[in-house]
């Protein structure tokens, strides 16, 4: 062996010094939906609550689609519409708290973005955090009877996929 090689340890993972193009674009994903949350709370802060007219009217279309729904005897879009008009109910009556909560917890995803592409681990795990709360959030302003099971396994899955397409990047992640 030559001088160079007995320096080298073989043994010693090799650390990219570039940012993975799948981390870059997953990433930007979650910039842009967190981004997009924290706008949409804001923006529905300073607006304020929908005045009573508004709500009604939003009530009087659910109640049309739930006798839509009836009439063709899809009674599970009937109970989802329920729900879903629960939830809204829930919305309504904690307005300024079920927005400030959602625009803390799209910071967390935005913040665990940013220390990944800073190369933080611990960004990893915030965006673990993150994504737990924002499935769980809901339970925080509606009982756990009145939560769609849809809503709660498709953000599951969604939140797991990203989880899982991030774990594939911890070798570059090194602080």
């Amino acid at each position: 062996m030559n001088e160079v090689d007995k320096n080298v340890n073989f043994d010693e993972p090799i650390i990219q010094d570039k940012m993975p193009k799948f981390l870059r674009v997953l990433g930007i994903l979650t910039l842009v939906n967190t981004g997009l949350a924290i706008l949409g709370g804001i923006f529905s802060i300073a607006a304020g609550k929908p005045s009573e007219k508004e709500i009604l009217a939003s009530k009087v279309e659910i109640a049309k689609s739930i006798v839509e729904m009836k009439k063709a005897n899809l009674e599970y879009f009937v109970d989802l519409l329920q729900k879903i008009e629960g939830i809204s109910d829930a919305m309504y009556a904690n307005f300024l708290m079920f927005n400030v909560l959602a625009v803390v917890i799209a910071g967390i995803g935005v913040t665990s973005a940013v220390m990944m592409f800073k190369r933080m681990k611990l960004g990893f795990h915030c965006y673990i955090i993150y994504s737990f709360l924002s499935i769980l959030s809901v339970y925080a302003f509606v009982a756990p009877s009145n939560v769609p099971t849809i809503l709660i396994v498709a953000n599951t899955i969604l939140s797991g996929l990203f989880v899982f397409m991030y774990s594939r990047n911890l070798k570059w992640l090194t602080k």
